[in-house]
């Protein structure tokens, strides 16, 4: 419409130049500048109206997209790599990081070594009947393994060979299963415990057994804090007690609606994590006394759990092989995949921005996130305090 404005304006102006031959100059002069002027006009407003039409376009077009692909970089979770250790001896996977694997397969344990980008069996034993439990010392020199008749078993890894082993005290003539087994955080004592409610502390440089702990309901799993002066353990009574070593007394405790399977402190000493046959997993703040944090596996059982070092993320597997990662700050699920069979490990890789997933059909995934996994802060006594856990604060170890 505005073309064929000026297109008439310029018909006019030819006419009219011709039309006005007789007239004087000054009065021609003046109605050519007023229907230039009204030509001009025109000309600048639909000039105008392009050039503001033009930039809208591409501001909506090109740089949300590029601050879109921006924000996907630097704040996603992808899976980079999957591969398989089921039926192979050894597998080169992409990523050069130093861990150790160790999972049970019916009556035998296997350890697999990651290094220089290789994935190979390293060392492998068995019991005589299926392995129930098994734990990886926090240094990867020991590991501990129950089964189902309650033989416990400790072997250390450097030399390869078995440095203890114990039977649970069986019940009116029957075996007694063992329970739990885990380490100090400081790799120095072993503990394991059976149906029966009892739980033994293991001495691993001097060979021996230190403590002896009789529950009055069964324990079904257990964790100790990073400065080992706490120790948190759930029982069949759905309740999760946290006790002092050293005062040997319950400072704190709560409750689930179902078995807790598994739980853990958090690296800062501040939170206690478990998870149930509910699929229900809780964080629970020390010093205040109460839940600060609740999400869901819906209708499964939540069978690991794992803190990154700074404490602000858990990552939670449940028996049907789903990954979920939970950010304390968001108080949110940021991330979730899922395996084919029971989630067996979860654990992140210190000082990167990875954490690997292993499944009991031997399928392990990692994991790359948007955080990289180190204490934040490096000051731990510090960070304690400001958190009012002075007590808790004493004696803590850097890693």
């Amino acid at each position: 419409m505005k073309n064929k404005k000026i297109v008439t304006y310029t018909l006019v102006l030819t006419l009219t130049s011709t039309y006005l031959n007789g007239m004087s100059h000054n009065k021609i002069s003046e109605k050519i500048r007023t229907l230039l002027t009204k030509v001009n006009s025109s000309i600048g407003k639909l000039q105008s109206n392009i050039r503001s039409q033009l930039p809208q376009r591409r501001k909506s077009q090109k740089k949300p997209k590029n601050k879109d692909s921006k924000k996907s970089d630097d704040h996603s979770f992808k899976i980079i790599e999957e591969f398989s250790v089921k039926e192979l001896n050894e597998t080169l996977i992409k990523k050069d990081f130093k861990t150790y694997i160790a999972q049970p397969k019916n009556n035998e344990v296997e350890i697999y070594k990651i290094e220089n980008r290789l994935l190979k069996l390293y060392y492998k034993y068995s019991h005589d009947v299926p392995v129930l439990c098994l734990s990886l010392s926090p240094d990867k020199k020991h590991i501990i393994s129950g089964d189902n008749h309650g033989k416990i078993k400790i072997y250390n890894l450097e030399e390869q060979k078995l440095i203890f082993e114990y039977y649970c005290e069986p019940l009116d003539n029957f075996y007694t299963p063992a329970q739990l087994t885990f380490f100090s955080a400081n790799s120095k004592c072993a503990f394991f415990g059976d149906t029966n409610g009892l739980m033994i502390t293991f001495e691993l440089e001097e060979k021996r057994i230190i403590n002896k702990y009789k529950n009055n309901t069964i324990i079904f799993c257990a964790s100790c804090s990073t400065n080992d002066q706490y120790i948190a353990f759930a029982s069949s009574d759905n309740k999760v007690k946290i006790s002092d070593i050293q005062e040997k007394k319950i400072i704190s405790e709560y409750s689930h609606n179902d078995q807790i399977n598994c739980l853990l402190f958090s690296p800062d000493i501040g939170q206690v994590a478990s998870g149930d046959d509910e699929g229900i997993i809780k964080i629970y703040n020390l010093s205040k006394q109460k839940i600060i944090g609740q999400y869901s596996h819906p209708k499964k059982i939540i069978c690991h759990l794992e803190y990154s070092l700074c404490s602000q993320y858990i990552i939670s597997g449940d028996n049907c092989g789903t990954v979920k990662i939970y950010g304390l700050k968001e108080q949110k699920v940021l991330y979730e995949y899922k395996h084919n069979d029971k989630i067996s490990i979860i654990s992140f890789l210190k000082n990167t921005n990875l954490f690997m997933s292993f499944s009991q059909d031997g399928i392990a995934k990692i994991v790359a996130t948007p955080f990289y996994n180190q204490p934040v802060p490096s000051d731990k006594e510090n960070f304690c305090k400001r958190n009012n856990l002075c007590d808790l604060a004493i004696k803590i170890k850097e890693n």
